[in-house]
């Protein structure tokens, strides 16, 4: 691998800088045309990746089940296996690391982008692509990997819950968000917030809360793709960032998320608890607002409210606060 040089851009310098702790990040590139592939390689190597290249969704399998590779960029349309295909499979291995996979196609129709995103795919170009917006969606991809290797080791949690903190958050946040500025990609924060904190905690006490709590993080832990991150804002708030992912293509997971909340029902002495939620949306970047305006100050839409029956958790939940 090659050392970084003052002629590197900006980027590229992060990308190394990002790598040089813990070695090159290992990248698997699949796609038929072997040509395009080796373009691909060629442009990696030189930011100080480690590549590997395949022309089957088959045969990238075989190489993710035997070796450790840390992104995977597919071509949607290959030969035998699909690239979601190949996703779905990469998901179900249950790797000890997590695996990044960038999706790229010449058909930029919003079926094929939701089938993508649904197979477990964390970001989407089109084909051909442009050589800086590739760049800064590597960086991007670099920066949330460093993060998923911080959060193995712990850092940044809240004791809790077990999902990112305030803190924690608003650092990977202003990463992702001067990325998204970049490449003019627009990503979406749901907010989750439990409504009735205030009847539950005076009705079943401290640990009871603390139950349910930790099960509104699991749901909104299940329903997103891994590079996605959840956190802990407030007392009563949670919040989903969805990177390279608008609203209008991220329904599937709001609809996932309200029927897992709405299925969460905790039993205790003093009877069954249904917790109450208000779930909202915004996207972003907002402007020239920065990641801590648009979480404090930014106009949110709501999608959701989730009304326990008034004989769970003891009372209106508008009345709890």
């Amino acid at each position: 691998m090659r050392e970084p040089t003052t002629h590197d851009s900006a980027e590229e310098h992060l990308i190394f800088n990002a790598t040089a702790s813990s070695g090159p990040v290992r990248v698997l590139v699949v796609d038929r045309d072997p040509l395009f592939a080796r373009i691909v390689r060629s442009r990696l190597e030189r930011w100080g990746f480690e590549v590997q290249t395949e022309t089957s969704g088959k045969a990238a399998l075989e190489w993710l089940k035997v070796s450790s590779f840390r992104l995977v960029i597919t071509d949607v349309d290959l030969p035998g296996m699909s690239g979601p295909e190949l996703t779905r499979r990469v998901r179900a291995l249950q790797l000890p690391r997590y695996v990044y996979v960038m999706f790229y196609s010449a058909r930029a129709d919003k079926d094929t982008l939701l089938d993508a995103l649904d197979a477990g795919a964390d970001d989407y170009m089109s084909k051909p692509f442009n050589a800086i917006e590739f760049k800064l969606r590597i960086v991007t991809a670099v920066r949330l990997l460093a993060l998923d290797e911080e959060l193995a080791h712990g850092g940044g949690l809240d004791r809790g819950t077990g999902v990112l903190n305030r803190s924690a958050f608003e650092w990977g946040f202003r990463l992702i968000l001067a990325q998204m500025v970049r490449t003019e990609v627009s990503g979406a924060l749901v907010f989750i917030r439990l409504t009735n904190i205030g009847g539950i905690y005076a009705r079943h006490g401290y640990f009871a809360l603390l139950r349910v709590l930790r099960m509104t993080a699991e749901v909104a832990g299940r329903v997103h793709r891994q590079s996605d991150v959840v956190a802990r804002l407030e007392g009563d708030e949670f919040c989903l960032l969805l990177h390279n992912t608008a609203w209008d293509t991220c329904r599937p997971v709001i609809e996932r998320l309200v029927e897992g909340l709405s299925a969460i029902r905790l039993e205790t002495a003093q009877g069954t608890i249904a917790p109450a939620y208000l779930v909202s949306v915004l996207n972003y970047p907002v402007g020239s607002l920065s990641a801590e305006e648009i979480l404090d100050r930014e106009s949110r839409v709501e999608v959701a409210r989730i009304e326990p029956p008034e004989d769970t958790a003891g009372t209106n939940p508008a009345a709890n606060g």
